[in-house]
């Protein structure tokens, strides 16, 4: 297995809850795996807080082409 499908990057900090369900929905449609990164207890609580979107190395140019918007 090649490291570009096994390491995660970053590819959008947000904290805003609305940018976390948009950038997973996005991420989804396009069948592009990742994960969300954070402090998800201030987010789940307060809906505050930063959190990391990852995808994996070799998605990484597209997801970021996907999210720009956000």
């Amino acid at each position: 297995m090649e490291a570009s499908e096994t390491t995660l990057v970053t590819v959008l900090n947000v904290n805003n809850p609305a940018d976390i369900a948009l950038a997973k929905s996005i991420l989804d449609d396009a069948k592009i795996r990742h994960m969300v990164k954070g402090d998800r207890v201030l987010q789940d609580l307060y809906g505050m807080g930063q959190v990391e979107i990852q995808v994996f190395a070799s998605d990484a140019e597209r997801a970021r082409g996907l999210l720009s918007d956000i």
